[in-house]
């Protein structure tokens, strides 16, 4: 999350890791293209992240939990520009991200 095409080492590593396309938007930003159902698509980073968060806010509602306010956590390694990636994911989801926390200090309390 968080990466542009400036980001070119980091960009060599992580496409190791992933077996969709990168595209390159007009923005510097990164996109994947993604097919599903026989159509294809270009989504951002944020739009997939978006997508997971939707699908357990789902989840949650269907166990009767129903809240559009969130905390989420992040490595301690990231930068700002990928924590801001993930308040825009929660953004996209209709969530209210009250906040963004470590995951070390997530496992502390």
């Amino acid at each position: 999350m968080g990466l542009n095409t400036a980001c070119t080492e980091q960009l060599e590593l992580e496409k190791r890791f992933t077996t969709n396309e990168f595209v390159e938007l007009e923005n510097c930003k990164l996109a994947f293209k993604v097919k599903q159902l026989g159509s294809e698509y270009t989504l951002t980073i944020e739009q997939i992240m978006a997508f997971y968060l939707t699908k357990l806010k789902r989840h949650f509602e269907k166990a009767d939990i129903s809240t559009k306010e969130i905390v989420l956590t992040i490595p301690t390694y990231c930068s700002n520009v990928e924590r801001q990636s993930l308040l825009d994911a929660a953004e996209i989801a209709g969530l209210k991200c009250l906040r963004v926390i470590n995951e070390s200090t997530a496992i502390a309390y």
